[in-house]
C-alpha cells in the first residue's frame, strides 16, 4: 500500500514536470519582452505579433481536434514527444538568431525570431489539446498536478526574469547627427557639418543575457522530456492510466440488480430487464440534457477567460504598463505569472462548482480587463501617469485579473473532465478558440490604427522609472 501511494505521488510529480513543457518556451519569451521590446525593431508592438502568431498556429490544434473526432486512434503519446523535441530545437536556434533582423519593404523586422516563435506556437498550441488528451487517460486527481505544472511553465521563467533584473532606470543621452546639403533640393542629408542633437534612451543591461535565459528554458524542456518518457515507459507508472470503455454497460447490470431487490417481484428476468432499461432510458434523457447544459456553460466560461487572458491582455501589456516605466512593465509580465500556478494549486484543493460564483468571478475579471484596456488606449498618457500609484494599480489589477481568470479556467477544465474524454477535449479546443479570437481582434487595432500609441521615456514627462 505504501509503495502504491509513493508510486501515485511520483506519477503526479512527473505529470507536473511534463506539463511544464507545454508553454514554458512561449511563456519565457513573453516575460523576456521586457528586454526585447527595447532591442528589436517592432518595439511596443512585439507582444501583439507574439499573440497573433501564437493563435494562427492553432491550425495544428484544429487538425488534431478533427482527427480525434473522426478517428478512434489515440495519437497523443507520439505527438507529445514531437511537441517537446521541436520546442527544444527551436530554442537552440533562437540562441543564435533571436536578434537577427531582415529588411522587408523598407523596414527592419525580426523575421528569424518570428519564424521560431511560429514554430514554438505550433507545437505549444497543439499541446493544449494533446496534453489534455493524454491527461484524460488518468484519474481526475491528476488534473490538479497537471495544472500546477502548467502554471510553473509561467512561474519559473518569471522568477528567472526577475533575477535577470531588466527593469532598471533608463538613461537619456544626447546623440548627434551630422548632415550634408542635397545640391538638387537644398535639403540636408546625413554627413554635413551641420549637427542636430536629440535625446536617445539607453536601456540598462540585464544581469545575464537573453542567450543564457534561452539556455535555462532548454534545460527545463529536457527535464520535461525525461519525465514524460518515464510516465510512458515505467510499468508501475503506466498502470495508473485508466482503461476506457471497459465498464460502459455496467450501469444496466447494477440497476437491474437494485430494481429486483427492491420490488421482490417474481416476474421473469426478461420482464425485469425491460423495465430496468425503460427507467434507465427515461432517466438518462434528463441526465444527458443536464450534462450537455453544464458542458456548454463551462466551455463558454473557458472561451471568455482565454479570450481575455491570452488574446487581449497579452497583446496590450506594453501599452498598459510601459508608460509607467520599465520596472512596472517587468512586474506586469512576471508577477501575474507567479500568481497563476499558486491559483491553480489553490483551485485544486478548494474547487468551486457553483456557477453563480464562477460567473461573478468572470464578471470581476472582465471589469478589470476593461480598465487595463482603457489604460492601453490612453497610452502614452494613461490614468495617473507620472505617479507611482498609477503603476501600482496597473500591476495589482493585472494580478487580480489573472488570478480570477486562472481560477475560472481550472474549474472549467475540472468540471468538463468529469463529463468524459470527449467533453474534456472539446474544452481544451475552446481554450485555443478564445485566445485566437482575442489575438486576431487586437492585432489590427494595435498595428493599423491610432488607438494605441508608443511612448518615449526621454521626451514624455509621464514616463516613470
Amino acid at each position: 500500500m505504501v509503495n502504491s501511494d509513493r508510486t501515485v505521488i511520483l506519477a503526479k510529480i512527473l505529470m507536473g514536470v511534463f506539463a511544464m513543457s507545454g508553454w514554458i518556451d512561449i511563456s519565457g519569451l513573453f516575460v523576456e519582452l521586457s528586454v526585447m521590446v527595447h532591442t528589436l525593431p517592432e518595439g511596443w508592438t512585439l507582444p501583439s505579433y507574439y499573440q497573433l502568431i501564437g493563435q494562427v498556429a492553432n491550425v495544428a490544434t484544429i487538425a488534431f481536434f478533427i482527427y480525434t473526432r473522426v478517428s478512434n486512434r489515440r495519437i497523443e503519446i507520439p505527438v507529445n514527444y514531437v511537441i517537446i523535441i521541436v520546442g527544444i530545437a527551436s530554442l537552440v536556434l533562437m540562441i543564435f538568431f533571436w536578434d537577427y533582423t531582415i529588411e522587408v519593404r523598407g523596414a527592419m523586422h525580426s523575421i528569424p525570431l518570428l519564424i521560431l516563435v511560429a514554430s514554438l506556437s505550433l507545437v505549444d498550441c497543439t499541446s493544449s489539446i494533446s496534453f489534455l488528451a493524454y491527461l484524460s487517460n488518468f484519474p481526475a486527481s491528476f488534473v490538479g498536478p497537471f495544472y500546477v505544472g502548467d502554471g510553473l511553465s509561467a512561474l519559473l521563467p518569471s522568477v528567472a526574469s526577475l533575477i535577470q533584473g531588466n527593469g532598471g532606470k533608463t538613461q537619456c543621452v544626447n546623440a548627434s547627427m551630422t548632415r550634408v546639403p542635397n545640391t538638387t533640393t537644398g535639403t540636408y542629408i546625413s554627413g554635413d557639418v551641420a549637427t542636430d542633437y536629440q535625446l536617445v534612451p539607453i536601456y540598462p543591461s540585464p544581469l545575464f543575457s537573453v542567450e543564457a535565459f534561452m539556455g535555462f528554458l532548454i534545460f527545463m524542456m529536457v527535464g520535461s522530456l525525461v519525465a514524460y518518457t518515464l510516465l510512458n515507459n515505467v510499468p508501475k507508472l503506466k498502470k495508473l492510466e485508466l482503461t476506457h470503455g471497459k465498464n460502459e454497460d455496467s450501469q444496466y447490470a447494477v440497476l437491474l440488480e437494485n430494481i429486483a431487490d427492491e420490488s421482490g417481484s417474481e416476474l421473469s428476468d426478461e420482464i425485469s430487464s425491460d423495465r430496468a432499461k425503460s427507467k434507465i432510458t427515461n432517466g438518462d434523457k434528463l441526465h444527458k440534457h443536464s450534462q450537455e447544459s453544464g458542458v456548454i456553460y463551462w466551455c463558454v466560461l473557458q472561451f471568455w477567460s482565454c479570450l481575455l487572458q491570452y488574446g487581449v491582455l497579452g497583446s496590450i501589456s506594453s501599452y498598459s504598463a510601459l508608460p509607467y516605466g520599465n520596472l512596472v512593465f517587468l512586474f506586469t509580465l512576471t508577477l501575474p505569472q507567479i500568481a497563476n500556478p499558486l491559483t491553480c494549486l489553490f483551485a485544486h484543493y478548494f474547487p468551486i462548482s457553483n456557477k453563480f460564483i464562477t460567473s461573478a468571478m468572470a464578471f470581476a475579471a472582465t471589469t478589470g480587463s476593461a480598465y487595463l484596456l482603457w489604460l492601453a488606449a490612453t497610452s502614452p498618457y494613461p490614468f495617473l501617469c507620472g505617479s507611482n500609484w498609477g503603476g501600482f494599480i496597473e500591476v495589482a489589477v493585472t494580478i487580480l485579473v489573472v488570478i480570477l481568470l486562472s481560477y475560472c479556467r481550472v474549474t472549467s477544465a475540472f468540471r468538463t473532465h468529469q463529463h468524459g474524454r470527449r467533453a474534456f477535449i472539446v474544452n481544451s479546443f475552446v481554450i485555443q478558440c478564445g485566445a485566437l479570437v482575442g489575438a486576431v481582434t487586437m492585432f489590427p487595432l494595435i498595428n493599423y490604427t491610432d488607438m494605441f500609441n508608443e511612448g518615449d521615456p526621454c521626451t514624455q514627462h509621464c514616463y516613470r522609472e
